[in-house]
């Protein structure tokens, strides 16, 4: 594995594009929440997982509520109310409307059991990214149970490359977020299974292809094939001295020469 790849990786969290983005607002109500406050939180970076918040509303006496953030690019979000929280893809320029249930009688299971926040999309379009890949992952679950033997033991991996080809006919002319989601389940699919190695999942999949910083799916398939790698000590370069410099702010040729 090119190991010149991994240091360029830490490179782009460095970089950012300060282009203005459109607004992309959630709005509706909750159910048993009057009072309680709202947030909207997206994660920081997929290697630390942190979240950080994005914006937040007290639910006014009539349950509404309206959250709103500025988008350059699709990205999944977290609804959170107390410890109940719950992601959600958002895209610029859109208006989502929801209705949220909150259960105060899980307000006290947090750290064993954190509850999900349960809402639902009022008047989704069946096309929207949320809707689609919620129905993929159904689907792909489905099929991870009924051929599960066939994949992990028989490592029939042809089953996965149907499955993807009867996918993106299902999903014809997928937006750009929903194709790197599929395509990236299935390569962690194999990835997990045994039926490709480390090696030949980074140049299948990784080699010379763009790297998408922030999406959900790919970044797991990141960590997945690279674990323990990035963090793990090393001879390539020292992992406490390339810290102090990015939180150091040191300017991006002494990094690069590092």
């Amino acid at each position: 594995m090119n190991k010149k790849f991994t240091v360029f990786t830490l490179l782009f969290m460095l970089i950012f594009s300060f282009v203005s983005g459109q607004e992309t607002k959630i709005y509706g109500k909750v159910d048993n929440a009057v009072g309680y406050v709202i947030k909207l939180k997206t994660y920081s970076d997929f290697f630390s997982m942190k979240m950080k918040e994005v914006d937040e509303c007290m639910v006014h006496q009539d349950g509404t509520f309206e959250l709103k953030t500025t988008l350059q690019s699709t990205q999944i979000f977290i609804l959170v109310i107390g410890f109940q929280k719950n992601e959600i893809y958002l895209e610029p320029n859109k208006t989502y409307k929801v209705f949220i249930k909150y259960n105060k009688s899980r307000e006290q299971i947090t750290f064993v059991n954190n509850p999900y926040l349960e809402y639902q999309f009022v008047d989704l379009p069946k096309d929207d990214l949320n809707n689609q890949i919620s129905e993929f992952n159904f689907r792909a679950d489905q099929f991870l149970v009924d051929n599960f033997d066939r994949i992990y033991k028989n490592k029939e991996r042809k089953l996965i490359i149907d499955f993807g080809t009867e996918i993106k006919q299902l999903f014809n002319n997928p937006n750009g977020y929903l194709k790197v989601y599929i395509d990236f389940r299935l390569a962690s699919l194999e990835l997990n299974s045994g039926l490709i190695n480390r090696e030949s999942a980074y140049k299948t999949y990784m080699q010379n292809q763009p790297f998408y910083l922030q999406h959900d799916e790919y970044m797991r398939f990141f960590n997945q094939l690279l674990e323990k790698f990035l963090f793990a000590p090393n001879k390539y370069f020292d992992r406490s001295i390339l810290i102090q410099k990015i939180y150091g702010n040191a300017d991006l040729e002494s990094i690069l020469a590092l």
